[in-house]
């Protein structure tokens, strides 16, 4: 499966997470906004210029045809995913945070 994000604003990768999350680890995406943060060109995905649809076109067509690529892209993005985006680790640092708030360890 490859999840195709492409937006010329500036933008959250709140899809690009949760597809990464849903065993959707290949990702072509705009690099806008926050996505570069998200994704690393040529390591857990591909990033394109916004509004470059021949570069568009090249990564999803190099995904398709490169089975190498796919799966090491594939890997680490599902990886990443795993460690930086799982909702019950994102909770569970929130709720550390507010811990630490709460017990004055932490200055705001």
């Amino acid at each position: 499966m490859l999840c195709v994000t492409i937006t010329t604003v500036k933008s959250f990768f709140r899809s690009i997470s949760r597809s990464a999350a849903w065993y959707a680890p290949l990702v072509v995406a705009t690099a806008v906004g926050g996505i570069p943060e998200a994704i690393r060109n040529g390591e857990s995905g591909l990033l394109v210029p916004p509004g470059n649809v021949d570069a568009l076109a090249g990564a999803i067509a190099s995904l398709l045809v490169d089975d190498e690529l796919r799966a090491r892209l594939g890997a680490l993005a599902a990886a990443t995913a795993e460690r930086d985006y799982d909702i019950r680790k994102i909770v569970g640092r929130i709720e550390d945070l507010y811990e630490k708030l709460y017990a004055g360890k932490v200055k705001v």
